[in-house]
C-alpha cells in the first residue's frame, strides 16, 4: 500500500474506531454534518482503493503530507479532549484533503 492510501486508510479507520465517541460530542443539530464527513472519508479511501493512485505525483505527494499532518493535529486534539469546534474543524480539514487525494486516482 502506498502513501496515498495509507493516508486515506488511516483517516478512514480512525474516524471509523472513534465513530460513537466523536458523535457524542456534537450537538444534535450538527450530527448529521460530521455523519456527512464520515461516510466521504469512507468514500474517498474505497475510490482510492478501486483506482490508482501515482504516489510519485507531486501532487500526491504534497497532499499525502497535508493529509499526513491534519490526521496527527485531529488525533491529538481528540486524544486531549479539545473543544468540538476544533476536532470539527480537523475533521472537515482531512476529510477535504482526502477528497482531493481521491480525485487524483485514476
Amino acid at each position: 500500500m502506498g502513501p496515498a492510501l495509507q493516508a486515506l486508510e488511516d483517516n478512514y479507520l480512525y474516524l471509523n474506531a472513534n465513530y460513537d465517541q466523536l458523535k457524542a460530542r456534537y450537538p444534535d443539530s450538527q450530527k448529521a454534518g460530521f455523519a456527512t464527513q464520515f461516510v466521504t472519508a469512507r468514500s474517498n479511501y474505497w475510490t482510492a482503493i478501486s483506482k490508482i493512485l501515482h504516489d510519485d505525483d507531486p501532487r500526491v505527494q504534497a497532499l499525502v503530507t497535508e493529509m499526513n499532518a491534519a490526521q496527527t493535529a485531529l488525533e491529538a486534539d481528540v486524544t486531549a479532549l479539545a473543544g468540538i469546534a476544533t476536532i470539527m474543524n480537523d475533521i472537515t480539514t482531512a476529510v477535504q484533503i482526502g477528497t482531493k487525494i481521491a480525485a487524483l486516482a485514476v
